[in-house]
């Protein structure tokens, strides 16, 4: 469950999941959380899956339907910060452009300290 790793606080939501989840698993649950921020009204939510261990990589496809997915489970009411190991980032940044396309303000990011300040518009 999303909620497990999942908490709101005063600016923003956080999904900070931890331990061997595999990347089908991973997918469906970051695609969870988004609902579940959106279901408890936060408008900003953090991602950060760098707790995962043994994270695979997402092809071209899965990352065109995690885009889609998120974007989906979002409905244009959520600023999505991730936070993923720099080896898990597309060099073009295809999934953000998937996401875009289809109304979810996203970025991906190797560090909080990055992310925090684009997911609050400060950055």
């Amino acid at each position: 469950m999303p909620s497990d790793f999942f908490q709101v606080l005063d600016t923003h939501a956080v999904w900070r999941p931890v331990g061997a989840i595999p990347l089908p698993e991973v997918m469906r649950l970051m695609v969870a959380a988004v609902a579940l921020a959106r279901e408890r009204g936060a408008k900003r939510l953090l991602i950060v899956a760098t707790g995962i261990t043994d994270l695979a990589s997402p092809s071209t496809l899965e990352r065109f339907f995690l885009a889609q997915d998120a974007a989906r489970a979002a409905g244009g009411g959520i600023r999505l910060a991730m936070v993923v190991p720099r080896e898990l980032i597309h060099p073009q940044r295809f999934g953000r452009t998937v996401a875009a396309n289809r109304g979810l303000s996203v970025e991906v990011f190797e560090s909080e300290v990055e992310a925090l300040p684009w997911l609050h518009g400060t950055g």
